[in-house]
């Protein structure tokens, strides 16, 4: 699949879902989709966008609450540039921290 849907397809994909009524979809927001959210609306695509803000981490070894906060919180501010409708904390996170018998509060500020 990530073979297939380059960045120009992935442009073609969405033109292709919002002709097809769709008017929304959700990502996170790591490497392609910084690249392809702005070629999708370069394009003309008015779908909405709800942003999956995940922690920017040096290593997925830190499994450290604090940075894994603060780290979605970076992402949320960045995403925000490219005004989503909603920005949703990824839920991977906390099943993260649940198996290991750990947990995690994130509050906006």
């Amino acid at each position: 699949m990530l073979e297939y849907f380059t960045d120009q397809q992935v442009v073609k994909f969405m033109l292709a879902c919002e002709e097809a009524g769709i008017n929304t979809w959700q990502s996170n927001y790591r490497a392609s989709p910084q690249r392809q959210i702005p070629m999708i609306r370069e394009a003309g695509c008015k779908m909405n966008w709800i942003c999956l803000a995940d922690p920017w981490r040096g290593s997925d070894n830190a499994k450290v609450p604090e940075d894994d906060i603060e780290g979605t919180k970076k992402c949320a501010w960045h995403a925000s540039k490219l005004n989503p409708v909603g920005i949703a904390y990824h839920g991977m996170l906390t099943d993260q921290y649940w198996s290991m018998g750990s947990s995690i509060s994130l509050r906006a500020s």
